[in-house]
């Protein structure tokens, strides 16, 4: 099983990063339960599992960005302003203010506390709250 390189993320480096490879994208809105204000970003270069990470309280520009990006393609929930591009991602409230967007085109399964990417790459996510929430819904959308 691999497991990720964590970076900090700039916006040169987010603009070059192609959609299709982002693989789960956690956001938590500013006053959020765990992590507060912050993105983990996951991606797979070269079949190598990145984590990016930012906070909205260290770049605001960037966290916006990635939010209306994210929320450009999917489906499940609409913001006034923002128009739907294509449908690549799984949109799954997590709690207390946090967002998780899984690629639609990976292979993702729950394992005990973590999820499993294409049946090799270890994703977790920054507090277990949020693990067990995207979980249940996952585990609700299969059925």
């Amino acid at each position: 099983m691999k497991t990720e390189t964590l970076k900090n993320i700039t916006l040169q480096t987010f603009n070059n990063i192609p959609l299709e490879q982002i693989i789960y994208t956690e956001i938590a809105d500013s006053g959020a339960m765990g992590n507060a204000g912050g993105i983990l970003l996951y991606t797979l270069e070269s079949e190598k599992l990145c984590c990016y990470q930012t906070n909205m309280f260290e770049d605001e520009k960037l966290y916006l960005k990635i939010r209306e990006v994210l929320t450009r393609h999917q489906t499940a929930i609409k913001i006034e302003g923002i128009e739907i591009v294509k449908d690549m991602f799984n949109y799954y409230y997590a709690g207390f203010g946090n967002h998780v967007f899984i690629n639609k085109s990976f292979s993702v399964r729950k394992k005990e506390d973590y999820l499993m990417v294409n049946g090799m790459y270890k994703v977790t996510s920054s507090v277990k709250g949020v693990f067990e929430s995207i979980s249940t819904e996952m585990e609700q959308f299969k059925s």
